[in-house]
């Protein structure tokens, strides 16, 4: 698979992208429940097993791969110092602690998806623990959908609570998403 942002940049990998091609897969190749698919990427080959099929709904578990490279540092975005871990789960990732608003999002993330410590570019979330050490808040900019346009907002927001089903996957974890 080759993956371009839609900015025109090149991307390893795409946890969504490869889930979207391999429903493509799935239906073409008529793959049933239990079935699984490989997709080779630039960030290695991923497999994924179909856990569901619904109408035009595929769900599928994910193998992403491990984390890597996990750094604590502080990054200097304009005179500012943020407080962030930076790894790659087959692309960069950047996690930025502390506040998790919408003004960051457009500021600090926004900055730092294009900071000159990523020169390919970086996917930035915010992330924040609340009081109750099983409570959080975070927010995503995400390089795919272009330098400067982030995902956030009321719709990017997103919760947790230990136990609780999560909407993302955790880095390293085997995920199941829906794609349509």
């Amino acid at each position: 698979m080759d993956l371009l942002n839609a900015d025109g940049s090149y991307s390893e990998v795409s946890g969504n992208g490869v889930r979207c091609l391999a429903a493509w897969l799935a239906r073409e190749r008529g793959v049933q429940p239990g079935g699984s698919i490989d997709v080779e990427t630039d960030a290695g080959v991923k497999r994924l097993e179909l856990l569901a099929v619904e109408g035009r709904r595929f769900t599928f578990r994910a193998a992403m791969g491990r984390p890597e490279q996990i750094e604590r540092r502080s990054i200097d975005v304009g005179g500012t110092d943020i407080d962030a871990i930076t790894l790659r789960v087959g692309n960069p990732q950047c996690v930025v602690l502390g506040d998790v608003t919408e003004e960051r999002l457009h500021s600090v993330a926004a900055r730092l998806a294009v900071h000159p410590i990523f020169p390919a570019g970086s996917n930035v979330e915010l992330a924040q623990v609340g009081p109750d050490p099983d409570l959080g808040a975070r927010r995503r900019a995400d390089r795919s959908v272009g330098h400067g346009r982030l995902r956030g907002g009321r719709r990017g927001d997103r919760l947790w609570r230990r136990g609780a089903r999560r909407p993302r996957r955790r880095p390293g974890r085997r995920a199941a998403r829906r794609v349509e």
